[in-house]
């Protein structure tokens, strides 16, 4: 992203694409176009993204779900905190179950751990595009400066 922003300074869109993809570039340009309809100078990002959590402490991923609901995270939280009935059903159950006694190695949700962070958007698959403000907001972040 940094170099691209630096390399590119007035292009319009980012994107990255694995070296075996083959692009039907009219489609996705159309695609971009109608994305950009009425957002121009706004953070997009085109492409598959997942909800994620991450142990800080550990360095391991926790909890990649392709739609994010709120209520997955409450819901254990709830659970491990006494409320059995927030398990829907025995396999729930036994998922929550796993935070309770093997923590954030085992937990598909970890906001019950003081070391996890997230959920937070993680853009993954064969083709990600980002609009150039939002390559410009992360090639300029702190987090990004740090590396």
């Amino acid at each position: 992203t940094r170099r691209a922003t630096a390399v590119c300074p007035t292009a319009r869109w980012v994107s990255k694409a694995d070296d075996d993809v083959y692009i039907v570039t009219v489609d996705w340009e159309a695609q971009l176009r109608m994305i950009a309809a009425g957002r121009e100078g706004r953070a997009m990002l085109h492409g598959k993204v997942v909800w994620h959590n991450w142990n800080v402490k550990h360095f391991v991923p926790h909890s990649f779900d392709y739609s994010y609901n709120p209520d997955n995270w409450r819901r254990v939280i709830d659970y491990l905190g006494g409320d059995e009935s927030r398990a829907r059903f025995p396999d729930e159950r036994r998922r929550f179950e796993l935070c309770r006694t093997h923590g954030a190695r085992q937990c598909e949700w970890c906001p019950a751990e003081a070391e996890c962070t997230g959920p937070f958007p993680f853009p993954t698959g064969w083709l990600i595009t980002m609009s150039a403000p939002l390559a410009r907001a992360l090639a300029g972040s702190p987090a990004v400066a740090a590396e």
